[in-house]
């Protein structure tokens, strides 16, 4: 008899950003446009569109805004002895609101470890990848930041 099929793996959560691109990497490019923090600008953000989306209490949940942190996050993230976990639910909203831990406790472990490796990525740049094992993570866009 034949095996069993077996069921394809799930696609990891998608990433797009708004963070412009020439802070994202240093390519040559231009350099990044000046935020006017004055005038409401901020640095930007990344969507994270979560592989397994939910409904829990009533809410779907389909994407994730991440918020580029800024200096006052990584000095909170290293005085404050919260883990990663904490840094990337206090960076996120979904549906327009903060993200509860009790929602992020909710989710699918794929998407809750693309937060927490996107608020990585953000707080300690790129980690290194081992050759013995193989990592994946959520990718992001950069799409542009606001402010002028």
């Amino acid at each position: 008899p034949a095996p069993a099929a077996q069921a394809p793996a799930p696609a990891q959560p998608a990433a797009t950003s708004s963070i412009p691109a020439a802070a994202v990497a240093d390519n040559g490019a231009a350099p990044a446009p000046v935020i006017n923090l004055d005038a409401g600008g901020n640095y930007g953000s990344v969507d994270i569109t979560l592989a397994y989306p939910f409904t829990f209490k009533g809410a779907t949940y389909t994407v994730i805004v991440m918020q580029q942190p800024t200096g006052r996050d990584v000095r909170r993230f290293y005085g404050s002895g919260k883990s990663m976990v904490d840094v990337a639910i206090h960076l996120c909203t979904a549906n327009g609101a903060p993200l509860l831990p009790a929602v992020f406790d909710a989710m699918a472990a794929t998407d809750a470890n693309a937060l927490v490796s996107q608020a990585t990525g953000f707080l300690l740049g790129p980690q290194p990848t081992s050759t013995t094992s193989s990592t994946t993570s959520a990718s992001a866009t950069p799409t542009g930041a606001t402010g002028s």
